[in-house]
């Protein structure tokens, strides 16, 4: 009889441990690390797995707590994504106008006369944009950017 009384004590203390204590505990730790996508997701398992239960509950306030901040995160991402995205096609857009111009034209500075006034290459011609853009580094001098002259 004792057994049987010590075995069903140990059942409902079993059967009682919060099953939502670990993810609760991995969206804690998520959540200050500041991955609140991760954090996000682990409370939800965490009411999932027992939405009665203490951490089931407190995954649940958390997760309504972290709702404004998961939808500035979502902009902020959905903001630079689109930049991202405006940038590469500014470079595109670029890379194909650059890629039909045959003559590139740039002005290197060499230094300074006695009254102040630059010492100059003069225009220089090139036939390819790398080629333009490598002669300053190459010869160490300072130049103006590269432009198109057809």
């Amino acid at each position: 009889m004792r057994r049987t009384i010590w075995g069903f004590a140990f059942v409902m203390l079993v059967g009682c441990a919060d099953k939502a204590q670990p993810a609760y505990d991995r969206c804690v730790i998520d959540e200050a690390a500041g991955k609140l996508d991760q954090a996000a997701l682990d409370c939800e398992t965490a009411v999932k797995m027992d939405p009665n239960s203490t951490s089931g509950k407190a995954a649940a306030e958390k997760l309504a707590a972290m709702q404004p901040a998961l939808v500035t995160a979502k902009e902020a991402s959905a903001a630079a994504a689109k930049a991202d995205d405006e940038r590469k096609a500014k470079v595109a857009a670029q890379a194909a106008a650059d890629a039909k111009c045959t003559r590139w034209t740039t002005i290197c500075t060499l230094g300074r006369h006695p009254d102040g006034s630059e010492k100059t290459t003069g225009a220089q011609t090139f036939d390819s944009k790398a080629k333009c853009e490598g002669i300053g580094a190459a010869a160490g001098l300072k130049c103006d950017p590269c432009r198109c002259r057809d």
